[in-house]
């Protein structure tokens, strides 16, 4: 796989090329840029800065965003489909009309990023803080999506799986989510710790996906 350099990019970009595929760009700054229609199809795109940044119809398929920061970036009808983003920065991101099929989103915290009409059939979710999240008409299957939450201690606190979820609540047993509304919301949030009640936050969230 290329390796591409800054100044190597910066060239070719200002030169109006558009197709990187199967490269290595790998620490660059390409921070509030205009990226709409570029290829990245496959490439290696970790530690690189995306910050503010605009893509609109770019394709990331396959690529590998680990521990990319793509803070307030806007997608749009972008591809995303099996791109790796663990352990990338995300706040603040705006993905309209994207398809993440069976991206890896493990480990991420997604304060404030906007799911809008964007496919997250056979996404991975391992570990994810969506509190903050916009699922807004965001579509997927949840019996191929993989949803879990892991204590500090390493301890799964809840996992969703083909419509049914697990909690500490319920004694390791599953239930239908339906179920899990009905009776948390008969619990006295007095009577709940401040962990609990991030969890139970987060698990509303998810619970978006199914409507």
């Amino acid at each position: 796989m290329k390796k591409v350099t800054q100044e190597e990019f910066d060239t070719r970009f200002a030169n109006g090329e558009k197709d990187f595929q199967n490269e290595r760009l790998v620490d660059l700054d390409l921070t509030n840029l205009n990226l709409s229609g570029l290829n990245f199809e496959n490439c290696d795109l970790k530690d690189t800065q995306f910050d503010g940044s605009i893509f609109k119809r770019a394709n990331f398929k396959g690529a590998s965003l680990k521990v990319a920061s793509m803070s307030d970036c806007y997608f749009e009808n972008c591809n995303f489909y099996d791109a790796n983003f663990k352990s990338s920065e995300l706040s603040g991101a705006n993905f309209s009309y994207c398809d993440l099929t069976n991206a890896n989103l493990n480990n991420q915290e997604l304060p404030n990023v906007i799911f809008n009409n964007t496919i997250l059939t056979g996404a991975k979710l391992n570990n994810v803080n969506m509190s903050e999240v916009d699922l807004t008409s965001a579509t997927t299957d949840l019996k191929y999506i993989q949803i879990f939450g892991i204590s500090s201690e390493g301890r799964v606190t809840y996992c969703v799986e083909d419509h049914k979820i697990y909690t500490n609540y319920f004694q390791g047993k599953l239930k239908e989510f339906s179920d899990y509304i009905k009776e948390i919301n008969d619990v006295n949030p007095d009577e709940m710790s401040n962990t609990s009640l991030v969890e139970h936050k987060m698990l509303l969230e998810i619970f978006k996906l199914y409507k």
